[in-house]
C-alpha cells in the first residue's frame, strides 16, 4: 500500500475515504506493529470499497487550455467535468494547496454536514499532501481533491437533521465537553469520535477561534436526532475489566480483523486509539472508547 496506489483509488459512494484511510493505517501500523499479512487485508479492504482508477487525466504542468479563473467557482459548484480538474489545477498553481485547503475549512467552519466528512477528509487531504514527493502524485492527488471538494462542499440541499429537543446552544466548549458527546452519541460507526479525533490532531495548526467553532460543530452534530438506528447507536455497555494498552491493542484488532465490512473500521480503530491516548482522557473515558469498539467489532456488515 502507497500513497500512489492509494491516489487512484476513487470514491464509490460519495467522497473519497481512501486518503483518511491511508493516513489511519501509518498511525495503526506503528501503533499495533502490523505485519504484511495484516496491511495485506486491511488493503483488500480498501479494494472491496474504493476501486482503483488508473486513467490520468492531468499529465503535465502544462493544461491543455486556459481555464477561465473567474469561472472557477460556478465551474466547482456546479461539478462541470471534466474542466472542474484543469480549473483546480489552474488555483493550485496560482495558490499553491495551503490557500485552497484554508478556502475550504472555512467553509467547514460555517456549515456542519451530516458524518462531517467535510472535516475529517479535508484534514486527511492535509496530512496526504505534506508526503508528495513527485509529480505524477501531485496530479492524482489534484484529481481526487477535486472530485472530493464538488461532492462535498457545494451541495444546493446538504443533508441535516434536527436537534435533540433538550440540546442547549453554546458559545464555548471545553474538551472534554465535546468527548463527553461523541462518546454518549459516537454516531454512524462512530463519526462523531473520527472527527473529534482528527480536529484533535490538527488543534495546533488552528486558531482558537476555528478550533472552538468546529468542536461546537461536531457537538452540535452529536445532538443530532436519527431515525436510523445505525445514526445514532445505542451503546448500553461500559467495559469493566483492566484498562492497560494490550486490552486497547487487543479490542482495536478485534474491529481490524474480525470482519471485513466496513472501511470505517480503520478510521474509527485509529481514532480510539488517538483518544485514547490523550493525557487528559478520564478512566470512565477510556471504559466507554473499549466498549465502543466492543460494539463495533461484533457488527456483522
Amino acid at each position: 500500500m502507497t500513497l500512489d496506489t492509494i491516489l487512484q483509488r476513487i470514491a464509490a459512494i460519495h467522497q473519497q475515504h481512501s486518503i483518511k484511510c491511508f493516513i489511519s493505517i501509518q498511525y495503526l501500523t506503528k501503533a499495533l506493529e502490523l505485519s504484511g499479512d495484516e496491511l495485506e487485508r486491511l488493503d483488500a479492504l480498501l479494494n472491496s470499497e474504493e476501486p482503483v482508477f488508473t486513467n490520468e487525466i492531468l499529465t503535465s504542468q502544462t493544461l491543455p487550455f486556459e481555464p477561465v479563473a473567474r469561472r472557477r467557482d460556478w465551474v466547482l459548484s456546479h461539478g462541470l467535468y471534466p474542466y472542474s480538474y484543469f480549473s483546480m489545477a489552474q488555483w493550485f498553481h496560482e495558490s499553491g494547496f495551503n490557500e485552497i485547503f484554508n478556502y475550504y475549512l472555512d467553509l467547514c467552519i460555517k456549515h456542519s454536514q451530516y458524518l462531517n466528512h467535510n472535516l475529517s477528509i479535508l484534514l486527511a487531504f492535509k496530512e496526504g499532501f505534506e508526503q508528495i514527493t513527485t509529480n505524477s502524485q501531485k496530479f492524482r492527488f489534484i484529481e481526487r481533491f477535486t472530485e472530493f471538494v464538488t461532492a462535498t462542499f457545494y451541495q444546493k440541499d446538504p443533508l441535516t437533521y434536527p436537534l435533540a429537543n433538550d440540546f442547549i446552544l453554546k458559545s464555548d466548549l471545553s474538551l472534554q465537553e465535546g468527548l463527553d458527546a461523541a462518546l454518549t452519541q459516537p454516531g454512524f460507526w462512530g463519526h462523531n469520535l473520527i472527527a473529534l479525533s482528527w480536529l484533535i490532531k490538527h488543534k495546533d495548526n488552528l486558531t482558537n477561534s476555528q478550533f472552538n467553532q468546529l468542536l461546537l460543530n461536531v457537538y452540535e452534530q452529536c445532538h443530532w436526532t436519527f431515525s436510523d438506528v445505525e445514526d445514532s447507536p445505542v451503546i448500553n455497555t461500559l467495559y469493566q475489566g483492566e484498562l492497560n494498552t494490550a486490552v486497547l491493542h487487543k479490542n482495536c484488532r478485534a474491529l481490524l480483523f474480525n470482519s471485513s465490512n466496513n472501511l470505517h473500521q480503520i478510521t474509527l480503530a485509529a481514532s480510539v486509539m488517538h483518544l485514547y491516548g490523550q493525557n487528559w482522557i478520564k478512566a470512565q473515558d477510556k471504559r466507554r472508547l473499549i466498549s465502543i469498539l466492543t460494539f463495533y467489532s461484533a457488527l456483522k456488515r
